[in-house]
């Protein structure tokens, strides 16, 4: 398994367009996309093009920043 020297900013770029359907919905009521699918739908994008090392890189700094606040608030118990 090889990884990018880089991330993707494909996760940033789609929660960009969510707070613009978020603002859409306030201002004319046009529902917006569940979270859950436009997170699917980057990573669907990732596995398919951009780069599957991107995906990689960044399934495991999620994981790693995830076990790092299960540890931080371990240590406040």
């Amino acid at each position: 398994m090889s990884y990018a020297d880089g991330a993707t900013t494909a996760f940033g770029e789609k929660l960009r367009e969510q707070v613009e359907e978020r603002l859409e919905f306030y201002d004319k009521g046009v529902a917006p996309r569940k979270n859950v699918d436009v997170m699917k739908e980057v990573i669907e994008n990732l596995k398919q093009g951009i780069s599957c090392s991107c995906f990689f890189l960044v399934v495991i700094r999620v994981l790693f920043m995830m076990a790092n606040s299960v540890f931080f608030y371990l240590f406040l118990l």
